[in-house]
């Protein structure tokens, strides 16, 4: 992942789950809080992989109806959205700035939800802000998660929470397995160190497949495209 964020040379980037379905005008409606606040340099849309507010577990029947209600959630909730301390990262739009002093990703921390957590902890040392996109929606077709990972019933964590717990000096046991815990005060917590974003194989640079989909085509031209 960091070697990839290393060939970045847009304004923006976005990190994307595999997982992800989007629907029309998800992308350019994400770019909205860093033109309101430019301050903000992370913003994630609503999806069932964020937590808090910006959580919603939704199923549809098929592709039109997801369509259907990212559309309408877009155009009631256009220009909408609020500030978070963390993000959940199914789908992350980072602003380059942001990402060269930040750097890369901890993958220490073995974890995805640890290692996005630790980046936005890490964003926000370096005074930015994090935003949700109200009138965004995408949708995760199955969890994001890789199953429970904390033993709530002791003081046993596994070896990515016990170095994400270390790093933000975090005490005491959680009470639900599935809680993800954040410092209440960063400033009281050690500065962090820029995770440098290199080309391992500057020879050979990465390749990004792009699928188009259109349904119902007929022209030859559609399939070209």
């Amino acid at each position: 992942m960091n070697e990839a964020l290393a060939y970045a040379e847009t304004s923006f980037v976005v990190l994307l789950e595999d997982r992800v379905m989007v629907s029309p005008g998800w992308l350019g409606n994400l770019l909205w809080p860093p033109i309101d606040d430019p301050a903000v340099g992370v913003v994630a849309p609503r999806s069932p992989s964020e937590r808090g507010e910006g959580q919603e577990q939704l199923h549809f029947a098929g592709y039109s109806e997801l369509s259907a209600y990212a559309a309408h959630i877009l155009d009631k909730r256009q220009g909408e959205w609020r500030y978070a301390e963390v993000l959940g990262g199914s789908c992350l739009l980072i602003a380059r700035e942001l990402l060269l002093r930040v750097g890369g990703f901890d993958s220490s921390l073995v974890e995805r939800r640890l290692i996005i957590a630790d980046w936005c902890l890490r964003a926000r040392m370096q005074g930015a802000s994090l935003a949700l996109s109200d009138p965004v929606y995408v949708h995760v077709l199955h969890p994001i998660e890789e199953g429970t990972v904390i033993n709530a019933g002791n003081a046993s964590f596994a070896p990515g929470e016990r170095a994400y717990r270390r790093k933000w000096n975090l005490q005491g046991n959680p009470a639900d397995a599935d809680l993800l815990q954040i410092p209440g005060d960063l400033s009281a917590c050690l500065p962090q160190p820029a995770i440098p974003l290199a080309r391992h194989t500057a020879e050979t640079p990465l390749v990004t497949t792009v699928v188009f989909f259109e349904e119902n085509w007929t022209a030859a031209d559609s399939r070209e495209r």
